[in-house]
């Protein structure tokens, strides 16, 4: 997708000022060394370090972490379907949405950083492929509303058409840990 930007070919984004996709050095894109200055985000550049002088190296602000930092992983567990509406087709969509459920989580994690658990959802597909209702079937993680924003953003979501019209009952489970 990003290859149009920089090469001929989809893929060819090879590490453009560290801001590729793949390639050498620090994000998998190069340094970015005497490139543009991104400082304040905390990436390498110029940057409003407060301070006197001039140079490269990392400025001031809360940057985006460092490799080490804990990811927080949003895991699809087994789905139960009943309707005309194939489960790996239902799974492709869901995961195409997962940031949206990431999202969620990392609002929760924001307030306990230990915060982990298994909220299920379970949504109603119509059938012209918008979800009717979504809601909270099962949780045991200690705030709500980590799964009350998981269900509002399924009800969101757009699905293939059903074979035959007919509405799909999904309950998706999600397993949630801070990483």
């Amino acid at each position: 997708m990003w290859g149009g930007l920089t090469g001929t070919e989809v893929g060819e984004a090879f590490g453009v000022g560290g801001l590729g996709l793949v390639g050498t050095g620090r994000g998998g894109g190069g340094t970015g060394e005497g490139t543009i200055g991104l400082g304040n985000t905390g990436l390498i550049g110029k940057g409003g370090g407060g301070g006197t002088g001039s140079g490269y190296g990392r400025g001031s602000g809360a940057g985006f972490g460092g490799r080490g930092s804990r990811v927080p992983q949003v895991r699809q567990a087994k789905a139960q379907v009943q309707g005309a509406l194939d489960k790996d087709i239902i799974r492709r969509i869901v995961r195409a949405h997962i940031n949206e459920v990431r999202h969620c989580y990392n609002q929760g994690l924001a307030k306990d950083p230990n915060l982990k658990g298994r909220v299920a959802v379970q949504f109603s597909i119509g059938g012209g492929g918008n979800v009717v209702s979504a809601a909270v079937a099962d949780s045991s993680i200690k705030d709500a509303g980590v799964g009350n924003c998981i269900a509002q953003a399924v009800r969101r979501w757009k699905f293939p058409k059903p074979q035959g019209g007919g509405s799909v009952i999904v309950t998706y489970p999600f397993v949630l840990e801070p990483g």
